[in-house]
């Protein structure tokens, strides 16, 4: 791999952006089962998977969410401005744009609906047990985004520790963190 950005897992196959391609490999065994390349891709960014196995891919510089089902990798949003995180719910898809939108996407109709502005080079996205969103942004920041008000739970700016793409232990409330050039990954207790 030359660049990998996003990570998800489905039963024992992970998913991994790579710039160009979607790799799958078998965490049991640690072999690559096949890559996936992207006509026209521009950066692949982030994934996340469908509870029936559907992989969301962002493409940041051309503006598309593009899936993986059945071994084929289609679109299936464009136009969208960079879209970096991506979190797919029951019946909607969000995204955390660099514009500073978080958008929620009807899985149907695909019309969006802004949740929140203000999330600038937006990034990850968790979902907690209460049904807030934790959302980062490769600038240092973390937000929680509950009923649709923003409120700013962390900043690392001040002493140049950007954020990367974030997870959640959700039974412990615990948010991870890996920082781009500091080396480290770090964790913090999220209390609402």
């Amino acid at each position: 791999m030359s660049s990998p950005k996003g990570l998800g897992l489905f039963g024992n196959i992970l998913y991994v952006t790579d710039v160009d391609e979607v790799i799958s490999i078998n965490v049991e065994t640690n072999a690559i089962i096949k890559k996936h390349p992207v006509t026209d891709a521009g950066m692949l960014n982030d994934i996340s998977i469908d509870k029936d196995g559907t992989v969301f891919i962002t493409d940041m510089d051309t503006g598309k969410i593009l899936i993986l089902k059945d071994d084929t990798i289609s679109l299936w949003k464009s136009d969208i401005v960079k879209p970096n995180g991506i979190f797919v719910e029951e019946n909607r898809v969000l995204i955390a744009s660099s514009d500073g939108k978080f958008t929620s996407y009807n899985k149907t109709s695909k019309k969006a609906t802004v949740i929140c502005e203000g999330i600038s080079k937006g990034d990850g996205i968790e979902r907690m047990n209460s049904g807030s969103y934790l959302v980062s942004n490769w600038k240092g920041e973390v937000f929680l985004v509950k009923n649709g008000k923003l409120t700013s739970l962390l900043s690392t700016k001040e002493n140049n520790i950007e954020t990367a793409d974030i997870g959640i232990i959700k039974d412990e409330n615990t948010l991870l963190i890996p920082t781009f050039f500091n080396n480290k990954l770090v964790a913090y207790k999220v209390n609402e």
